[in-house]
């Protein structure tokens, strides 16, 4: 599926509708085939990037105690090398309605810069030059209702707003926004059960045991298995 972006085809809005589906679809297959947050996040980043034919992206995490967004992963091509700007997020912290990132952060909706470079707003100008970047697109990910994170993504082109991509944009955020509350509630309580000192099982509806923690290997004498 990652592939029909760079295809030419002979009807461009066509060529627009398949993109956008394809994100959908791609999207939610990385999230799938996921069984953690560090799985799914570069997965994701991905899945985004090849299916709208963009370079790089990013994931930024809200850091409530501070009110700032920090930068805690990058994906890029892998024949593509973005080690400046990488860095200068890397370096970096936005407080609400700074940059893009604070700037989606901020109004809770998607947000679209044609060009990075002539942009007002954007701290990290003189690294995205440095390193190509022109075009980018941002949309917050939203958890129970509550903006967690900002994921934003760059093209080494000049790219016009799409409206429509950036409404489909906002639904990807809420899906990846779910994943990673279902995801981060399943590591909460895998956490839990694996270091309690209680005897925590899960059993068969015949009987069996399926899983038990390291309490019962402790107590009893026995591996696991």
């Amino acid at each position: 599926m990652g592939d029909v972006v760079g295809t030419p085809a002979a009807d461009p809005k066509r060529s627009w509708a398949e993109r956008r589906l394809t994100v959908l679809y791609e999207t939610a297959h990385a999230l799938a085939s996921s069984a953690t947050l560090s799985e799914g996040v570069p997965r994701t980043l991905a899945a985004v990037c090849q299916a709208l034919d963009w370079e790089y992206g990013a994931l930024w995490n809200v850091d409530r105690p501070a009110n700032l967004l920090r930068c805690v992963a990058t994906w890029s091509l892998p024949s593509l090398s973005f080690e400046t700007f990488v860095e200068a997020s890397r370096g970096a912290s936005f407080a609400p309605g700074i940059g893009l990132p604070g700037r989606v952060w901020v109004s809770g909706a998607p947000a679209w810069i044609p060009d990075v470079l002539q942009d007002a707003n954007f701290p990290r100008a003189k690294a995205a030059a440095r390193d190509g970047l022109r075009a980018a697109f941002g949309f917050p990910l939203v958890m129970d209702g509550e903006i967690r994170g900002v994921m934003e993504f760059f093209s080494r082109q000049f790219r016009p707003p799409d409206p429509a991509l950036l409404e489909l944009l906002g639904a990807v955020g809420s899906q990846i926004g779910l994943f990673m509350a279902q995801r981060q509630a399943q590591e909460r309580l895998d956490q839990f059960f694996t270091l309690s000192r209680d005897l925590f099982c899960i059993a068969s509806s015949d009987g069996r045991f399926l899983k038990v923690n390291p309490a019962w290997t402790e107590l009893l004498g026995h591996s696991e298995q």
